[in-house]
């Protein structure tokens, strides 16, 4: 496909993305995160190709319009393209602490082991969700597993991670997102 359909088709996801999660409350949002590709599945060299073009169309769109764009529409924008093309993918979203900006959220998307978007960034943030469900392997976070499984606090969540986790999905931005990564406003 040529680079300036990728280009269009880059700023109408991008567009879509902000318009998406601005208005659809997070259990469709969930749905259309969630949704299989109804493409033949892409592997090999085509595969690699198709992520690599779909980065550099997102990223074109983010250098020249960086206030319309927050790592959670990156990533949203470029799992549906990739999604159009056979290539499924995980979006995570996590939170950390980090020095002088306390709980800060970002989001990143994943194709399998491979990085697509954000995931340099993402060293240091706990896993929070994945759409579709992720594995755990996959993702390069660091935390502990057993047996192919994620370990759990016997508490649960803290409390700091669940009130993340709404305020990503409502618009309110936690103090100091990194990386360029802002929580998109109403």
């Amino acid at each position: 496909m040529g680079s300036r359909v990728v280009l269009v088709e880059a700023l109408a996801c991008l567009l879509a993305a902000r318009f998406l999660l601005a208005v659809l409350p997070f259990r469709r949002l969930r749905r259309l995160l969630e949704r299989p590709s109804k493409r033949p599945a892409l592997a090999g060299e085509a595969r690699r190709r198709e992520r690599q073009q779909v980065r550099r169309a997102v990223f074109h769109w983010h250098r020249r319009l960086p206030s319309l764009t927050t790592c959670f529409h990156r990533a949203i924008a470029a799992q549906l393209l990739l999604r159009r093309r056979g290539v499924e993918t995980t979006l995570s979203y996590g939170a950390a602490r980090l020095p002088g900006r306390g709980l800060t959220g970002h989001v990143w998307l994943q194709d399998g082991p491979e990085p697509v978007l954000g995931v340099a960034a993402a060293a240091g943030y706990k896993i929070l969700a994945s759409y579709p469900g992720r594995h755990v392997n996959e993702i390069p976070t660091g935390e502990a597993e057993t047996e192919g499984r994620k370990e759990r606090s016997p508490e649960g969540p803290r409390q700091e991670d669940v009130s993340l986790s709404s305020r990503l999905f409502t618009g309110s931005p936690p103090s100091g997102p990194p990386h360029g990564c802002r929580v998109p406003g109403p």
